[in-house]
C-alpha cells in the first residue's frame, strides 16, 4: 500500500441524502480477519444476491494493490452512480477512503481487522453478514478526516517510533512469517533498540517552537482517544485533531506509559501531553549529507514517506460513512459535513503549545 496519494484540490462534491441504490463494487483485502477466503468472498456474494443490487465484489489478490483497485471501484460508482464497500481492517479502510473521499461517493465497512476502530466508533457489526447488510441498507454520516500534505487518515497518523516499529514489524515476518510472536519480537527489538529522538521544529494553530521527541502520534478516532484517557478526544467531533507527544525517554518510562495506556490513564501520565488543534506543521532539517527532508510515517497502520514540513490538518471534504438506520447524526457530525464550507463558522482552537516539552 505504497501509493497512497490519491487525487485531491477537487470541488467538494455534492452530499449524499442517503445510500444509492445504485450498483455495488466490494473491495476486498483476502490476507485480513479471521475468514479464508471462500468464506469470507461466499459471504459477500451471497448478502450482494440476496439484496438484488447489481455490482461486483474485487478482490486484491496477491501482487495487486489495494489503492489501485479502490480507485477502479470509486471511478465505477462515480460513473454508475453507485456505492463502495470495503471488507478489511483499517489500513484496508483507509486505503479505500482515500479512493472515495474526493469524489462524495458514501462507502460502507466490513471491518475484519484486529482494531476495526472506525467501524466500532460508528456502531458497524465485526459480524461479516451484519456489517454487508448494513452497508447495503444503511444511511450515509458525515466522518471527519484527517490530512497531511497530501495524504488522507481516518483513524491516526504518527511521526517517529511507530513508523520504525511498522518497519522492524514487515522486516522480521518476511523472515520468518506472520504469526503473533513474530511481531511481539519485532516490538521488542524496537523498544529494545537505540532510537535517537527527533528535534522538529513545529507550528501548532499558528504559534512556534522546538520540541524534541521520540514520537509524535496525531488522533482523528474519539474512540480509540477516550481508550487512552484523554479527555481531548471530544475535540475530533468539533473539527480538530489531537497531538500526543511526549519528552525523550528510558525504556522504563516507555514501559510505564504503555501500561498507563493500556489502562486508559495517558491523562495522569506526567511525561505525556495532549492537545487540540486545527493545524500543525512539522518539519525537520535534512539528514547529514542529505538534500532531502523527509518523514517515515504510519498512516492507519500503513508506511509511507512525505516531504518536509509536514502539515497535519482537517482535510475540508468527509467521509461519507454508511452506518445503521438506528443510529443518529449528531451535531457535532453534521459539523464534519460543514467544514469546507465558508459560510460555516470554524470551532474555536483548543489551548495550543500549554505545557509541551520543548527541545
Amino acid at each position: 500500500m505504497e501509493s497512497m496519494v490519491e487525487e485531491l484540490g477537487k470541488p467538494v462534491a455534492p452530499h449524499p441524502a442517503h445510500v444509492s441504490h445504485g450498483p455495488v463494487f466490494i473491495v476486498v483485502n483476502p490476507g485480513s480477519g479471521r475468514e479464508t477466503r471462500e468464506q469470507k468472498l461466499g459471504t459477500l456474494k451471497a448478502e450482494l444476491d440476496r439484496s438484488g443490487r447489481a455490482g461486483e465484489v474485487m478482490v486484491a489478490d496477491e501482487g495487486e494493490d489495494i489503492a489501485h483497485l479502490a480507485a477502479r471501484a470509486a471511478q465505477r460508482a462515480e460513473r454508475e452512480g453507485g456505492i463502495v464497500v470495503v471488507a478489511g481492517g483499517d489500513g484496508t479502510v483507509s486505503a479505500v477512503a482515500r479512493a472515495v473521499v474526493p469524489r462524495g461517493i458514501a462507502l460502507g465497512v466490513v471491518p475484519e481487522g484486529t482494531f476495526n476502530l472506525l467501524a466500532r466508533n460508528f456502531g458497524i457489526s465485526e459480524d461479516s453478514t451484519e456489517a454487508i447488510r448494513i452497508a447495503l441498507t444503511g444511511q450515509t454520516m458525515p466522518v471527519q478526516v484527517g490530512r497531511v500534505n497530501d495524504l488522507l487518515f481516518l483513524v491516526n497518523a504518527s511521526i517517529g517510533l511507530y513508523p520504525k516499529l511498522l518497519a522492524d514489524r514487515e522486516q522480521f515476518k518476511s523472515r520468518f512469517g506472520r504469526r503473533r510472536w513474530v511481531a511481539l519480537l519485532a516490538g521488542m527489538k524496537t523498544l529494545l533498540g537505540e532510537f535517537r529522538p527527533l528535534t522538529l521544529d513545529i507550528e501548532l494553530d499558528g504559534q512556534r517552537r522546538k520540541l524534541r521527541t521520540p514520537t509524535l502520534f496525531i488522533g482523528n478516532n474519539r474512540m480509540q482517544l477516550e481508550r487512552l484517557g484523554l479527555p481531548e478526544a471530544q475535540a475530533t467531533e468539533r473539527g480538530q485533531l489531537v497531538l500526543l507527544t511526549a519528552p525523550p525517554f528510558g525504556f522504563w518510562t516507555l514501559l510505564k506509559l504503555m501500561l498507563q495506556a493500556a489502562l486508559g490513564r495517558l491523562n495522569q501520565a506526567s511525561e505525556a501531553e495532549a492537545v487540540a488543534f486545527r493545524v500543525l506543521e512539522v518539519a525537520r532539517k535534512p539528514r547529514s549529507g542529505s538534500k532531502r527532508r523527509q518523514f517515515g510515517i504510519a498512516l492507519d497502520g500503513e508506511r509511507a514517506r512525505i516531504e518536509s514540513p509536514a502539515r497535519f490538518s482537517v482535510e475540508p471534504r468527509p467521509l461519507w460513512l454508511i452506518v445503521p438506520m438506528a443510529i443518529e447524526r449528531s451535531p457535532e457530525s453534521e459539523a464534519a459535513a460543514a467544514i469546507g464550507d465558508p459560510g460555516v463558522t470554524a470551532p474555536a482552537s483548543g489551548p495550543a503549545l500549554g505545557g509541551l516539552a520543548g527541545a
